[in-house]
Order: structure tokens, then sequence, then C-alpha cells
């Protein structure tokens, strides 16, 4: 049976958190639905021993622990099977979303992007943790989230979307490039599929995450890599837009959701200042 669908699974060192998708994927797999490609990049666990343990399954390995280079290797081993879905390793889905997002893409008459809406696993999530998570529900933040396909483990393509750029740069946030690589009309969040995302274990975690997620954050501002980043680094209409969020905050905000704020904006500041600490004494972030 002729795949209707490529998934690209970039994975380092996963061993412990691969299981759960791979479980997901089995079925679609193994029955010829789904070319699942894994890319073990600069493993040092059994992450593509696990892989391998997957009917059907693809695994490529490299000692380069890169994900951008780890998501255009598995570009090239997919070769022409479209539509095509990027997926973190620690992801969960089930079947009927990945038949959703496939179907979304398959039938669009022109490019475009996907990603399914996200539910955050917080089992055993410590109390700041759980509060930053429903922060990311509120009005205020879920407008935002809702317009972009970022932070939520999975985005895809069709033909002619993948089309719009080359290789994956050499950046930290993929998703960041990807997204602003189209339209707004180009763009689609499909409400029938869902993908689980862990956040964190312990707030040290949430912070160390949202140190990587700034760093990106920064990189991609500096790198103009979006299609209209020049337009948008210019200082009048970057103070327009200031003010306009300023404003729609004022009108959304929600009392229940004033400690879950509080929580998101005080990981989100610190981890901003020490990604900018990073920068001006030349720490690397976390693996790409």
């Amino acid at each position: 049976m002729f795949a209707r669908v490529s998934v690209i699974v970039p994975a380092h060192d996963e061993a412990a958190r691969i299981g759960g998708l791979l479980s997901d994927l089995a079925g679609p797999v193994g029955r010829g639905e789904v070319a699942l490609v894994v890319v073990c990049n600069g493993c040092t666990d059994a992450t593509a021993e696990l892989a391998r343990g997957l009917v059907g399954a693809t695994v490529v390995e490299t000692p380069t622990a890169s994900k951008s280079h780890a998501l255009n290797l598995g570009d090239r081993r997919a070769g022409g099977i479209f539509p095509r879905l990027y997926c973190d390793a620690d992801v969960r889905l089930d079947e009927a979303s990945i038949e959703a997002l496939t179907t979304a893409l398959a039938s669009a008459p022109g490019p475009l992007a996907v990603a399914p809406r996200v539910e955050y696993a917080l089992e055993g999530a410590p109390w700041a943790v759980r509060l930053y998570a429903s922060a990311l529900l509120a009005p205020i933040i879920a407008t935002w989230i809702d317009a972009h396909l970022v932070g939520r483990g999975l985005y895809g393509a069709n033909g002619p979307a993948r089309a719009r750029f080359g290789e994956f740069p050499d950046v930290t946030a993929d998703d960041l490039f990807f997204d602003s690589q189209f339209d707004d009309d180009e763009k689609m969040v499909v409400e029938d599929a869902l993908s689980r995302v862990p956040i964190a274990d312990s707030l040290g975690d949430l912070v160390r995450r949202e140190v990587r997620v700034a760093a990106g954050n920064l990189e991609h501002r500096d790198s103009g890599a979006g299609r209209e980043e020049g337009a948008r680094t210019r200082l009048w209409p970057a103070l327009a837009r200031r003010g306009r969020v300023l404003r729609r905050w004022a009108r959304e905000l929600r009392i229940r959701d004033v400690m879950p704020l509080a929580v998101y904006l005080s990981v989100k500041g610190w981890a901003r200042f020490l990604a900018i600490r990073d920068r001006r004494v030349g720490r690397a972030t976390a693996w790409r």
C-alpha cells in the first residue's frame, strides 16, 4: 500500500519518551498508511533500537546532535511522499488526529501548513507548572497561540507548502521558522486533531525549556528568517503593535487568569533575561 502521509520524527536521546509515540503510530505504519522516518541524531541511548522495533519504520542515525539536521535528513529519506508531518518524539496523538491532519492537507487547493490543537500533559507537575499551563488557555495568550503553529510538538505541510523553502536552517526554533514561511490564510489549526505535549516535570525544567524558547525567538528575530521580518522590526510599527496588544490585554483580562498570568510572565521574563545573558557571554543553548 502506498503511504498517504510521511511523518518525520527527530529524536535525540528519547528512549525514555518515544515509546508512546511509536505505540500511537504502530497501526497506520504497520498497515503502510504512514511512512515513518525516525532520525536519531547524536543519540547515546536506545532510541534507535526502540524505533527499529516498530515494523515498517525507517530509522536513520547521524552522530550530529542537531534537530534541523535531523529534519533535513528525514526530508531526504521521505522523498516525494506528501503530505508531510514533523513530530517531536515525546508527543502523543491518535490515529484520528493523523487522519484529520492528512485529510486537511491533501484536500487543500494550494499551499497549506497545519498543526493540531494542543493539550498539555500535567500528571505529577507542581503547582507553578500547572499555573503556567493554565495561562496558555487564557484568552490573552490563547488568541496568539491559535494564530500560529508553534509549541504544539507537531506541524505539517502539503507539497506546495513544503516547496516554499529549501532545507531547514540551523536554528533553535524550527517551528517558529516554519510558521514564519506562510501567510495567515495559508495556515490552519485542525480542530479535529489533537497532540498531547509534556511541558515540564519541575519549575526548573520549565525555566530551562523557556530559556531555549527565548533563545530561539531572539535568534529568529535577528536572522530575518520570516517573510516580513524587516517590516516587523521597524520602531513605529513595533510600538503600534505593542500598544494594540496592551489594549487587548486590558479588554480580555479575567480575574481567574491573574495568578496564572503572573507565573507565566515571571517565567517568560526570567527565561528571556537568562537567554540574553547567555548570548552576551557566548554560552550555547541546548542542542539543536
